[in-house]
């Protein structure tokens, strides 16, 4: 029952840019407390925002924390 009195989020939205895929969303569940408060530290609030790009045909995420997401924002604007 993580989340429950320190506010660490249960789940999370993603939004992803991917050059095959475009723009969409998803959710992300950790699968421990742990995992969700990494996450929360990385994400602006519930939202955490990734860039996808392929090497030798193979999706390669990189999370992008939320100090940079002014850069994702921009990437998006121009790309997708």
């Amino acid at each position: 029952m993580f989340g429950l009195f320190n506010k660490v989020p249960k789940k999370f939205i993603a939004h992803r840019l991917d050059p095959m895929r475009g723009y969409y969303t998803d959710e992300v569940i950790p699968d421990s407390e742990a995992d969700a408060k990494r996450l929360a530290q990385i994400a602006d609030g519930e939202k955490l925002y990734f860039i996808t790009y392929y090497e030798d045909g193979k999706p390669i995420e990189n999370l992008v924390p939320a100090s940079k997401k002014q850069l994702w924002l921009n990437l998006k604007n121009e790309q997708y």
